[in-house]
């Protein structure tokens, strides 16, 4: 919880953990005021020593039955592990959304007690919103099915959900026909095969799964089976790191006894669960793998010396088989599991509630195709207010890009869910700011005066072909498909920044390029982004002069400023992301625009917006201000103009401003715009041709937003050494620093004299 929590209406965020405990949405909530309240769903790593009687206690130490555990399990089994989620007796995943909706309640009631000053807090003076990933991500959507106003936006990446719609599988169904049929089909692939393909292939021909004569065919079948039951080729390769890590059958294993109902003892197809030796026999827990599970585990064994036992080691696939049957079957033990399965299902969200859904198309764990995308569109039909983002060469796991195939060939998925935060974070902050201004107007038509215009919806809604962004006014769009280079790239030791504050794995620059282009892509639903796209060809030719995709961000950060105050962002000046040619040798970084306060209320004319705005879209025209011989840019370029005259140097340079939009003093650094992107791709192109940057203002913005520029600092990468007075001169640049200014001027010019 923050300290400087806002006195009035402080926004909340509520997170419904995965099942590994995380702290990502930290980043992002706490340095906007929001408190943050997880919950482990009922599913979370506290396990119970059924030998020694000894479990956690809810500071994560070992403690004995009778001291306060977060797990006591109602079970006379004297070996092996008990865990909340498989032996609850509860089936958690039934009251997912219930659970988020306690994890806010909790979280208001410690807010109120933190903060006595400002209590009570409550969901009508509070705003709540829910994100979650994975089984977290199922958990928000639940909960945007509940009744009340309590919840007032949605974030869900790649959720496992399950709702009565063409093309949705559960979790369960998929997950047991993986475990048989995946390995067996790999190869197909060209991926290596498991170590024992031969058995595993004719486990699933014993079971009926598939036929064969010989490997070869049964492959075939396998793949062939799979396909047909809507896994796609991208979801398979992806999914092989289950098959490596034996996760399906740790999944199915899990999930059947959450599902049944059973206790610790009575789980159907397996042993129990416990440690193991090499061989698969059961042994004891040792303290020391006590002590690590609250720390350690997952939550779903195998990990942390907990593994699941079967009744015939050298003969796992009688397991799956078993696990298989509970979805297929009609016993009692299989009715007693999908009785459970079915009370998973998901309902549609109510309506007027923003939701943003975002997953990668390559998830092999759990793929769009069975989940969210079939979710999505059930509840759009339905009137939901929901957005779908499906990005390309995203997987399940962005904790695995550490390895070198899996970084060289994914992109991390969390950046986009950040950029889905931020969305849902700025749609609210323009709704409240739209009303701020209704009542404004009417105050002032009770008093007979005068409101200041607004722009009207169609105003602000124009988008020159392209879809509007914001959440609350595009409710039925299709998905926004963003596709990353899926080619993968040769590793270097640079450690590039995913959007928004995610740090992603090592890539080189053509890759961090790409990457990034395509984060800012995800909101217009541009599918190209091997090469650099420019946004600002699309901006308005009347006021606002503002990108689609910026607008909710712009107003609402405008939403509570003054107009004319030194923070209020001037939408009625055009933005200056860039200026001069972007492949200028000099790349000069700045931090935001400023504009002439002496004319800051008159209209810009015809011309000069005309002027201005093919100035935008035109990435080879010289830097404008400088040819012009602005008084800025003039002293600025002082010396370099005295020796090569303004029309050189304006081919030579180009300007970069870190924040599009003008205002009198920077006040936005907590903002990241979806254009900015194209600001720090620019840095991106830069670095990788050898440009010289000189960095002259907002070092700390610049090293957040493009932090490969740290490792070229002093070589390619000069920093000013006055930000408060732009010169580039040798006093004011490092030592060698002008000369190297002048000689990039000087190829530039021969560069030209040659063209």
């Amino acid at each position: 919880m923050p300290r400087n929590a806002a006195s009035s209406s402080p926004p909340r965020r509520v997170r419904a953990a995965s099942t590994a405990r995380s702290p990502w949405p930290v980043p992002w909530a706490l340095p906007k005021g929001c408190a943050v309240a997880y919950t482990d769903k009922g599913a979370g790593t506290d396990y119970f020593d059924l030998a020694e009687r000894r479990g956690v206690r809810v500071d994560g130490t070992n403690g004995g039955a009778d001291d306060v555990l977060a797990f006591k399990p109602d079970s006379t089994a004297t070996s092996g592990v008990a865990f909340k989620h498989a032996h609850s007796k509860d089936n958690p995943e039934a009251d997912w959304g219930r659970h988020v909706k306690q994890a806010a309640e909790y979280g208001l009631r410690a807010l109120t007690e933190a903060l006595p000053q400002q209590a009570p807090f409550t969901f009508d003076n509070t705003r709540v919103i829910a994100v979650g990933i994975s089984n977290g991500g199922g958990a928000v959507l639940r909960a945007a099915e509940l009744d009340g106003d309590w919840l007032k936006g949605v974030v869900a990446g790649e959720p496992n959900v399950y709702v009565d719609a063409a093309g949705s599988r559960t979790l369960y169904d998929y997950t047991t026909e993986a475990a048989l049929l995946m390995p067996c089909a790999l190869p197909k692939l060209g991926l290596p095969a498991v170590p024992d393909v031969a058995q595993r292939c004719a486990a699933a021909v014993a079971a009926g799964l598939i036929a064969g004569a010989d490997l070869p065919a049964q492959q075939a079948a396998a793949y062939d089976a799979l396909h047909a039951h809507g896994w796609t080729d991208e979801a398979l390769r992806a999914g092989s790191i289950s098959v490596t890590f034996d996760l399906w059958r740790a999944v199915a294993v899990t999930y059947a006894s959450a599902y049944g109902r059973y206790g610790a003892g009575e789980e159907p197809c397996i042993a129990g669960f416990g440690a193991i030796n090499a061989d698969g026999t059961p042994r004891a827990i040792t303290a020391t793998e006590r002590a690590a599970w609250w720390s350690d585990a997952s939550g779903i064994p195998p990990g942390a010396g907990v593994a699941f036992r079967v009744a015939k080691p050298t003969e796992p696939h009688d397991a799956l088989n078993c696990l298989r049957a509970l979805w297929t079957g009609s016993d009692a033990a299989a009715t007693r599991v999908k009785e459970g399965i079915a009370a998973t299902k998901a309902s549609l969200p109510r309506k007027n509630l923003p939701i943003m859904v975002v997953h990668g198309l390559d998830d092999g764990l759990i793929p769009a195709a069975f989940s969210s995308a079939p979710y999505a569109a059930a509840a759009k039909a339905g009137g939901a207010d929901l957005r779908y983002w499906q990005v390309r060469n995203a997987q399940h796991f962005d904790a695995f890009l550490g390895l070198p195939q899996y970084g060289a060939a994914y992109l991390p998925l969390l950046p986009y869910v950040y950029r889905a935060l931020d969305r849902v974070w700025g749609a609210h902050r323009q709704r409240r700011g739209a009303a701020g201004r209704r009542r404004h107007r009417d105050d002032a038509a009770r008093h007979g005066q005068g409101a200041r215009s607004e722009p009207s919806r169609a105003a602000v809604e124009r988008t020159d072909g392209a879809r509007h962004p914001d959440v609350r006014r595009v409710r039925h769009a299709g998905p926004v498909v963003v596709s990353p280079p899926a080619t993968p790239m040769p590793q270097s030791a640079a450690t590039t920044c995913c959007p928004d504050r995610s740090v992603g794995t090592a890539r080189n620059s053509r890759h961090a390029e790409a990457r990034h282009e395509a984060a800012g892509m995800c909101h217009e639903g541009f599918a190209e982004p091997a090469r650099m796209l420019n946004p600002w060809g699309a901006i308005p030719a009347v006021p606002p002069f503002v990108l689609p995709m910026d607008s909710a961000y712009v107003e609402a950060a405008n939403a509570d400023c003054v107009p004319y105050a030194p923070g209020w962002l001037h939408t009625g000046r055009l933005p200056e992301p860039r200026s001069g040619p972007r492949d200028a040798p000099i790349l000069l970084l700045q931090i935001n625009p400023s504009y002439d306060v002496a004319t800051m209320r008159e209209a810009l004319s015809d011309v000069s917006v005309a002027e201005q705005r093919a100035a935008l879209a035109d990435e080879q025209a010289a830097h404008a201000c400088l040819a012009r011989g602005d008084a800025w840019w003039r002293r600025a370029f002082a010396q370099p103009i005295a020796r090569f005259g303004q029309v050189r140097v304006a081919q030579a340079v180009c300007s970069v401003e870190y924040f599009p939009y003008p205002s009198q003093r920077f006040a936005h650094a907590h903002w990241r715009l979806p254009s900015q992107e194209y600001q720090f791709a620019l840095v991106r192109k830069a670095l990788a041709r050898g440009a010289l940057i000189v960095v002259t203002r907002g070092l700390s913005l610049w090293l957040g937003a493009v932090p490969e520029l740290a490792a070229q600092r002093d070589r390619t990468v000069l920093l000013s050494r006055n930000p408060q007075r732009v010169s580039i001169s040798p006093g004011n640049l490092p030592d060698g620093g002008f000369a190297r200014v002048l000689a990039a001027i000087e190829t530039a010019g021969t560069r030209v004299a040659a063209g």
